[in-house]
């Protein structure tokens, strides 16, 4: 299966929020109505079950649709918060084994309901899971993280925000920016046409994100977004990376190659490493789902 970017896929203008550049991506045609619903549209119709691992979690999707959930999407309670380590679509009426990493490492005994949470994981968090999966991958063939890697950077989060978070974890530290996050923050929503965006930090590209419909994107908007932003708060500064920039990012994800096998539910996963980014999506029937590459830090 050949995973594909859309080559007419545009970059817009980008919109400058201090440390933080957000440059959309725009679909040039109308997409096809929507097969799936996604994980904040999906209230009530996933149940998520504690499995006794730490790396792994049931999700029963018990509605007539299937249900995209992607990757850094955090699922709170059970014995401990969870944060997807690969996107999946759920088959409707089924449960499916998910892939998971912990990012609270300081509770074990006090099982809470499940459920997903409105923020997503930040990006540097992300980028570095995403790094060990793939490795995983490659070496296994299975979908694990580094969960020690995992746990250090939410530590560095901790410390850095000053959280002081009683069993290190991310919905606490995310919880004390939240302040600083949310004066950062666009308050409109993505534009017409907009199925993902290119973030810029410490100008240059860092992250793109990428889906196959503007209602999906919309529906992911503000807790991507509130992610996104925290890293940039802690990174501090104006940036200002060129549109040039950024159009490169958006090639190199391009000629990316990537290797795909069979989703964990429905659909393909694809992964993708080079010496410029680390990249983990999902497609199904042949259409891009979710995309989304992490940039190699950079080398001083």
């Amino acid at each position: 299966m050949t995973f594909v970017i859309d080559a007419d896929l545009e970059i817009g203008a980008p919109l400058r929020c201090g440390p933080m550049s957000l440059f959309p991506l725009l679909q040039s045609a109308g997409p096809a109505p929507r097969s799936y619903i996604c994980g904040p549209e999906s209230a009530g119709q996933v149940d998520i079950v504690d499995r006794g691992l730490v790396s792994e979690l049931k999700a029963h999707n018990g509605g007539d649709r299937p249900v995209l959930l992607i990757e850094g999407e955090t699922l709170l309670g059970a014995k401990q918060d969870r944060v997807l380590n690969v996107s999946v679509l759920l088959a409707a009426g089924q449960a499916t084994a998910v892939p998971v990493s912990c990012v609270e490492a300081g509770r074990w005994g006090s099982v809470q309901p499940s459920q997903l949470s409105a923020r997503h994981a930040p990006p540097r968090l992300r980028a570095r899971k995403t790094r060990s999966v793939i490795e995983s991958s490659r070496h296994h063939g299975g979908h694990e993280s580094d969960q020690g890697a995992v746990w250090d950077e939410v530590a560095a989060y901790d410390g850095a925000v000053g959280a002081l978070s009683p069993t290190s974890a991310l919905r606490d530290v995310q919880a004390a920016a939240a302040g600083q996050v949310e004066s950062l923050a666009p308050t409109a929503g993505p534009t017409a046409r907009q199925v993902g965006v290119i973030v810029a930090t410490a100008d240059r590209p860092t992250v793109l994100e990428l889906f196959d419909d503007p209602l999906t994107f919309e529906a992911y908007w503000q807790s991507l977004i509130e992610g996104y932003a925290l890293d940039a708060t802690l990174a501090g500064g104006e940036d200002t990376t060129t549109p040039e920039a950024a159009a490169t990012f958006l090639d190199a994800a391009r000629r990316a190659p990537f290797e795909t096998r069979p989703g964990l539910s429905l659909g393909d996963d694809a992964q993708a490493e080079t010496p410029d980014l680390a990249a983990t999506g999902i497609s199904w029937g042949g259409q891009l789902l979710h995309l989304v590459c992490f940039a190699t830090a950079a080398r001083g």
